[in-house]
């Protein structure tokens, strides 16, 4: 797995999970065979590459035990100068699931096994890995400075995670204002952000048996009881089961994805 402040990248097991509710634009390829997805209460549709916007709920089988997954962070892009496939169904959401891209799926298959080939190498930067993924990297979003600011803090910073008040404090303003302009600059609320981003850094941890309940507290959470029912509602599995299946993942992180104190060890880290 890589994982990157703006980029996620995954191979290995699916599971079975259940409704997925992820805040990063979904991209999935079959490592073999086929998947099933149903997005944003849609059909089914099978064939090998799917895309699902950020925020939908959405459910996921594979033929193979295996998938490819990648999550692109939605503030972080120009959502013009997304690819095409991508595009397509951010436009028009309906269109949501399984998409004709026969490139994408061998483009993605061969970074993959590149990846797979270089054993120790790190997460790339942003660029690097729309390049290999995607063909060409994909321009940043245009955002105000304070939000950029706080949207830059997060990989690093779980301390910008209790509240809005911290986070508009620390960009000088008034509560009101700072979450009308998250939401503009963003196009999501703060409390549905703040909470991907939660469970999104809890995944670099999966990989060491944690123990579940320190690092409810470590990412911010109030406990374990309430670290489980988000990481479910977001990933569809119980995080002892995602535990369960990553014990033999190799972790690649960029540098500042995590503070010091919460670096998994073992993982590794782009100097």
């Amino acid at each position: 797995m890589l994982i990157g402040p703006e980029r996620l990248f995954y191979a290995g097991l699916l599971g079975r999970p259940g409704v997925r509710n992820l805040g990063g634009i979904a991209i999935y390829v079959a490592s073999a065979g086929q998947i099933v997805v149903r997005a944003g209460g849609g059909p089914d549709r099978v064939g090998s590459c799917a895309v699902v916007p950020a925020y939908m709920p959405h459910v996921i089988s594979a033929e193979a035990r295996d998938i490819l997954a990648l999550k692109i962070e939605p503030e972080t892009v120009d959502p013009c100068g997304l690819p095409g496939f991508i595009r397509q169904v951010l436009t028009v959401p309906d269109t949501a699931g399984i998409v004709d891209a026969p490139d994408v799926v061998a483009r993605v298959r061969a970074a993959h096994s590149a990846l797979a080939a270089r054993a120790g190498s790190a997460c790339p930067p942003a660029h690097a890995f729309d390049r290999s993924f995607f063909g060409a990297a994909i321009p940043s979003r245009p955002m105000d400075w304070r939000i950029r600011a706080v949207v830059r803090a997060a990989p690093s910073d779980v301390s910008a995670f209790p509240s809005a008040e911290a986070c508009a404090v620390s960009v000088d303003l008034s509560v009101s204002r700072f979450l009308h302009l998250f939401r503009d600059q963003t196009g999501v609320s703060f409390r549905n952000w703040r909470a991907w981003k939660r469970a999104r850094i809890s995944l670099a941890h999966v990989n060491r048996n944690p123990n579940l309940a320190h690092l409810a507290l470590d990412v911010g959470y109030p406990d374990q009881t309430h670290f489980s029912r988000s990481i479910r509602n977001i990933f569809g599995l119980r995080p002892r089961d995602i535990v369960a299946g990553s014990r033999r993942l190799d972790i690649r992180l960029t540098d500042g994805i995590l503070p010091p104190g919460l670096a998994p060890a073992g993982a590794s880290a782009l100097r």
